[in-house]
């Protein structure tokens, strides 16, 4: 490994911290590793070692990518790449691990919490009747937020790999891959529940396309961001070089799930805008709050989805025939607790938290009001189907019907399809989940 023969590459440390320190940020191109991931130089942010409290706050002020040379000791070392990243950062790293690890390991065990409220509750309903009833909504979304919590919490132990504990060619791409696979998941999850609402209200089954679509989306993401993700270390140039990933190989993984998202973001939209229609028509005071709650839902997920599949098209043509280099050894504090590296890690935080807060049982949340619209909808559905039209004594009589059945157990309704459909009061032709 001729690259990292530092004496021959540089003619001081001066140049060697120059060289490090003024590549492009978060992302680089162009730049050879000085020394085997996650190592660096003896003596690497010097300023940092022991804590020093004065020297640290000066990098985190810092206005510019650049580094200052005055924040090197003189005791970088030439040659000598026995220094873990880690280290050279202090405790600076430690509480950036334990602070993301905290955010992710709290709404998990909430999750743990929920889900076995949710099942004895269920058991208690189902007691001495035999009947052994399915996963609702809820439950699948806070066993999916588990699942996601588990991976993150084991990423976070490690978030950057700075230690050498979460390995940056192997374990790390596996586990963020079957964390984004699960964001993926849950997407495709919540649009066939819209799509079952409305296509399937009276077959109590929903379409053979959206069950066989979804299975593909999700069995697809989960491969592309697991076999892709660990591919672009191991293929082409890439391969020789630490911390180095394939540009082909994402760029190709972005693309796969973009067009998926786009898809999915489509189809959620327009069944969305349908169950939109489906309850104005009903409505002879015009848009109610439940139906507002609906929108909300529907379009933020639309907005995140979009927002999401646009940040991976337009980075795509920066990795295209390009090694890419994230991992760069630190020159400063800027960006280092919230910045462009940790962008994944505080989208799934939301994700996580947003889930625990739609699924707390015991409280009558958001979802209780639009629970009692999609039950609505299912009536009104059924009703068009059997009559050909819906008149306001039906749109009267479910709306009572809904606020009975809201009013007799606030409980649950969280055993429902939280914000989306409800297993406690299930109207005439209601897919339960």
């Amino acid at each position: 490994m001729s690259h990292l023969n530092q004496t021959g590459r540089f003619d001081n440390v001066s140049a060697l911290i120059e060289y490090v320190c003024t590549q492009p940020r978060p992302l680089s191109t162009d730049y050879v590793p000085v020394c085997p991931f996650p190592y660096v130089n003896r003596g690497w942010l010097g300023s940092l070692e022991g804590d020093d409290v004065e020297g640290a706050q000066a990098l985190q002020l810092k206005e510019s990518d650049l580094y200052d040379i005055s924040m090197f000791d003189t005791d970088v070392v030439f040659d000598d790449c026995s220094m873990r990243m880690s280290e050279a950062l202090g405790s600076k790293y430690a509480m950036k691990c334990g602070m993301y690890f905290l955010m992710s390991f709290i709404p998990t065990v909430l999750s743990c919490s929920f889900l076995r409220t949710m099942y004895l509750t269920k058991l208690a309903k189902n007691k001495g009747k035999g009947k052994k009833q399915s996963l609702n909504m809820s439950e699948k979304m806070c066993i999916l937020n588990i699942f996601i919590g588990f991976f993150t919490c084991i990423l976070m132990i490690d978030i950057d790999s700075y230690n050498g504990f979460m390995h940056l060619e192997y374990w790390r791409p596996i586990f963020l891959g079957l964390v984004g696979g699960a964001m993926y998941h849950i997407m495709v999850m919540l649009v066939t529940n819209w799509v079952g609402i409305i296509d399937a209200a009276m077959s109590k089954k929903k379409p053979a396309w959206s069950e066989n679509f979804g299975l593909f989306t999700i069995v697809s993401c989960y491969l592309v961001e697991i076999v892709f993700g660990y591919l672009e270390f191991h293929v082409g140039p890439s391969s020789h070089l630490e911390a180095a990933s394939n540009g082909n190989m994402r760029a190709f993984k972005y693309l796969y799930t973009s067009l998926l998202i786009i898809i999915w973001t489509a189809i959620g939209i327009r069944y969305g805008l349908k169950l939109s229609s489906t309850l104005k028509s009903g409505a002879k005071d015009g848009p109610n709050p439940q139906l507002r709650k609906i929108q909300k839902y529907i379009f933020a997920l639309a907005l995140g989805a979009s927002l999401g599949a646009m940040q991976k098209l337009v980075a795509t043509p920066k990795f295209l025939g390009k090694d890419l280099f994230r991992n760069l050894p630190p020159c400063s504090l800027k960006g280092f607790y919230m910045g462009p590296t940790t962008t994944f890690y505080i989208l799934t935080l939301i994700i996580q938290w947003s889930i625990v807060y739609a699924q707390q049982p015991g409280k009558k949340t958001v979802r209780s009001g639009v629970t009692s619209a999609f039950s609505k909808v299912s009536t009104v559905i059924s009703g068009r189907s059997r009559r050909g039209s819906v008149t306001p004594s039906m749109m009267q009589m479910t709306s009572s019907t809904s606020e009975r059945s809201t009013r007799k157990s606030s409980f649950s309704s969280s055993t429902g399809v939280s914000g989306l459909s409800s297993t406690s009061s299930v109207a005439p032709g209601e897919e339960k989940a």
